[in-house]
């Protein structure tokens, strides 16, 4: 699936409800829920970090639900005129300060507390309400995010993928090799389109380092998936993208399970991706990367900046169906056998010849098949019940044994009949004259 297409430029996505507090956020949030929050910071970066929606390029805030003032406290503020848009806006006012907008409950003073502050956009008054644009935008994403994510956590460590131990000369660890207290270096399998590293909760929060090798980062083009298994407190130690960091943070992606804690004292790099299940994040430092979540619970958060994950991943094997076979194929079909046949066996050779009845030695195109359609030859089919009436040879081929002569076609019991009439005529004939001779005579004599 395309990351960068269904995102819609949102760094924090949610399918349910959201809870944000601690400090800001460059990007914009889409939550399919309600909001809740406690002080919080959207769009502090630049305004091209805002998201997308049918008809507004500049989006803040989108909620499929409302924003729950009555659970909230402090100030959300939408900086660079980043819109609001509520799928249920009841019992919310939106009132204007210049360009600025203010979201209050309704009847409450602009600069009461809890609120949502709009720094600047000129938001329309009227809105605010947008019901069903969140399952417009995401319904369909978010059913293929949560397809990649439950195939994605099936998957083993790419083949070609390798651990090296920083501290042991850059060594390869065998697979299924302890990584507790080790600086590891990734290095991915170039000769792949994507990498995967399928490494347990326990296992990464053991690793003292992770960085690449040879400053081989993924990329968008080139991503890496760090599947990990498990559910709990993931503590992970430092992770090190170097040199071009937008470009290798496009493709770094943590797969992540129903039921995760992200807990550290360090700075994350890549996309938090767990749209199956439970997020909560309680971190001191930065998340440099996307957040995509069934729910989130952000309690504590440095800042999160934009660096969205752009790759393309699959995942499954995709199965096509065979290609039919093309209508009038020269290929017969086994399925049914001619009432009669030239060749006493089931499957007649080119060289075998029944003893008796003469066969052609061979057809120009291939074997006569026991098949109702036989492969078309150029030359005549033998009959099933006499001679071929023609050959691929020259002429007729005698039969085998040797001696006699060839046959002309006349049948032998019709030459004797014809030598028998014959011979009844020659004397019929000499009959007749012996008889008028010998009346001549007589008549002579008298």
């Amino acid at each position: 699936m395309n990351f960068a297409q269904d995102s819609h430029g949102f760094d924090t996505i949610v399918e349910g409800n959201a809870y944000f507090s601690g400090n800001e956020s460059e990007g914009a949030a889409a939550v399919g829920g309600d909001v809740r929050f406690n002080s919080f910071r959207w769009g502090v970066g630049q305004a091209q970090d805002l998201g997308s929606i049918p008809g507004d390029s500049r989006v803040g805030l989108l909620a499929g639900g409302t924003v729950v003032l009555g659970d909230s406290s402090g100030t959300m503020m939408i900086n660079n005129g980043g819109h609001v848009s509520l799928g249920n806006a009841a019992g919310l006012q939106m009132q204007a300060n210049g360009t600025n907008r203010a979201i209050t409950v309704a009847g409450a003073d602009i600069n009461s507390t809890p609120r949502i502050f709009v720094n600047g956009g000129d938001q329309a008054i009227n809105s605010l309400q947008a019901p069903g644009v969140f399952n417009d935008v995401f319904g369909d994403a978010l059913t293929r995010f949560k397809q990649l994510n439950s195939c994605l956590a099936t998957q083993p460590t790419t083949d070609g993928l390798k651990l090296h131990d920083i501290d042991n000369s850059d060594k390869v660890i065998p697979v299924g090799g302890s990584l507790a207290g080790k600086k590891i270096r990734v290095e991915l399998d170039p000769s792949v389109s994507q990498n995967i590293w399928t490494v347990s909760v326990a296992e990464l929060n053991s690793i003292a380092e992770i960085s690449f090798y040879n400053g081989v980062n993924p990329s968008a083009s080139h991503p890496l998936v760090i599947n990990v298994t498990g559910n709990g407190t993931l503590q992970p130690n430092n992770v090190l993208v170097n040199g071009d960091k937008r470009a290798g943070l496009a493709g770094l992606l943590w797969n992540l399970g129903t039921n995760v804690t992200l807990q550290t004292n360090s700075l994350m790099q890549g996309t938090f991706f767990a749209p199956n299940g439970s997020l909560k994040v309680n971190i001191t430092n930065n998340i440099e990367g996307q957040i995509i979540a069934g729910s989130l619970n952000i309690t504590n958060i440095g800042e999160q900046h934009h660096y969205p994950f752009l790759g393309t991943l699959t995942c499954g094997t995709t199965t096509t169906s065979p290609s039919p076979s093309p209508t009038g194929s020269n290929t017969p079909s086994p399925t049914t056998s001619p009432t009669a046949t030239p060749s006493p066996t089931a499957t007649p050779t080119p060289t075998a010849t029944p003893t008796t009845t003469p066969s052609p030695t061979a057809s120009p195109t291939g074997t006569p098949s026991p098949t109702a359609s036989p492969t078309a030859s150029p030359t005549a089919t033998p009959s099933p019940t006499g001679s071929p009436t023609s050959s691929a040879t020259s002429g007729p081929i005698p039969p085998k044994g040797g001696g006699s002569l060839p046959n002309t076609g006349m049948d032998g019991g019709l030459v004797t009949m014809i030598w028998i009439v014959g011979a009844g005529l020659v004397m019929a004939g000499l009959i007749i004259l012996a008889v008028r001779y010998t009346r001549r005579r007589a008549s002579s004599n008298n």
